[in-house]
C-alpha cells in the first residue's frame, strides 16, 4: 500500500466508489422511499375493495376496485409486503379475517391509483436493503481511508470489520427483538375460552371477545417471516372442539396465541444477533486503541 502512486489511488477510490459506495446510497435510499410511502399511506384516501380469491388451492388474496371509473387489483398488505410474502400462519389470519367476497377499505395513493395497501405502515424487511446498504457505504469509506492513509491502515480495517459485525447484528436485533417484545407483552392479554376447529381447510380455533367472533391459527409465538405454520406441527395435541385458553391482543383480537411467550428458535436468533453485535462492538474497542497507539 505504500507504493501506490496518486493515479493508483484515484482508480482505487472510483472503482470502490462505483461498485460499493453507489449500491449502498441506492439501496439505502430505495429503504427511505418505501418507509416514508408505507407510513404517509395513512393520510391516503380511502376506497372499498372487494376481497378475491384467485385459487382456492391456496390462501392468496387480492382486493378488487375501482378508482377512477378503471378497475384496479392489489395484492398489498402493506407498501412493501404483498400477501404472498407473508408467513403462513399470518396469510391464514388474513384469509379468515377476509374471506372472499368481503368488503374491504383500502388506502390508495392520489398520484397513481393502481397503488393501494391495507394497512399503513411497513414490514421490518424494509431493514434488509438498510443493512445491506449500510455494510457497502461502510466498506466503501473503510477501503477509501485505508487508501488514503495508509499509516493507519491497519486500524482502519479493524473498524470497517467491526462495523460490518455490528450492523449483521442490529439486522438480527431490530426483528427478533420487536418479536421477542411482542411474544412477552402477551403473557399479559386477556383470556377467554376458545375452541379448536380441525375439520375445516384451515384448522383454528375460534373464540368471541364482547360479541364478536374471532379465530387464530398461531399455538405459540414463531419467529418473524417465519414459513414454519406452528398451529399444523402441534395438530397432534388437540382434538376437534377441544377448549382451549386464548390471549388475545386488546387492540386487535384477530392478534391471539394459545401459548404465549417467545418461540425457542426466535431466542435462539435473538441471542445470535446480540452475540454478533457484542463482537462488533468489541472489535470496534480493540480498533479503537490501535489508532490511539498509531
Amino acid at each position: 500500500m505504500l507504493g501506490l502512486g496518486f493515479k493508483t489511488r484515484v482508480f482505487g477510490i472510483a472503482t470502490v466508489a462505483l461498485f460499493f459506495g453507489v449500491p449502498g446510497l441506492l439501496l439505502c435510499g430505495y429503504a427511505a422511499r418505501q418507509a416514508w410511502m408505507g407510513y404517509s399511506a395513512s393520510g391516503w384516501p380511502t376506497i372499498e375493495a372487494t376481497v378475491q380469491r384467485p385459487s382456492h388451492e391456496v390462501l392468496d388474496l387480492r382486493f378488487a376496485y375501482e378508482a377512477d371509473k378503471f378497475p384496479f387489483q392489489s395484492d398489498l398488505v402493506r407498501y412493501n409486503q404483498s400477501v404472498s410474502s407473508l408467513a403462513s400462519w399470518e396469510m391464514a389470519v388474513l384469509a379468515m379475517r377476509h374471506p372472499p367476497g368481503s368488503k374491504v377499505r383500502l388506502h390508495y395513493y392520489p398520484r397513481d391509483p393502481a397503488i393501494a395497501v391495507l394497512e399503513p405502515g411497513v414490514s421490518l424487511i424494509v431493514l434488509l436493503p438498510v443493512c445491506i446498504g449500510a455494510i457497502l457505504l461502510l466498506l466503501t469509506a473503510g477501503s477509501i481511508r485505508i487508501m488514503l492513509d495508509t499509516l493507519g491502515a491497519m486500524s482502519a480495517g479493524t473498524l470497517l470489520f467491526a462495523a460490518v459485525f455490528c450492523c449483521t447484528g442490529l439486522a438480527l436485533l431490530v426483528p427478533f427483538g420487536t418479536a421477542w417484545l411482542h411474544a412477552n407483552a402477551s403473557r399479559e392479554w386477556p383470556v377467554v375460552e376458545g375452541r379448536v376447529m380441525l375439520t375445516t381447510a384451515t384448522p383454528h380455533y375460534e373464540f368471541q371477545v364482547d360479541g364478536k367472533s374471532y379465530a387464530g391459527v398461531r399455538h405459540h409465538w414463531p419467529p418473524p417471516d417465519s414459513a414454519h405454520d406452528t398451529w399444523d406441527a402441534d395438530l397432534r395435541n388437540f382434538q376437534d372442539g377441544q377448549a382451549v385458553r386464548v390471549r388475545y391482543n386488546r387492540q386487535d383480537p384477530w392478534d391471539s396465541v394459545i401459548e404465549p411467550g417467545a418461540h425457542e428458535d426466535n431466542m435462539v436468533l435473538l441471542g445470535a444477533g446480540a452475540a454478533v453485535l457484542l463482537f462488533g462492538i468489541a472489535a470496534g474497542f480493540a480498533g479503537a486503541r490501535t489508532n490511539k497507539r498509531l
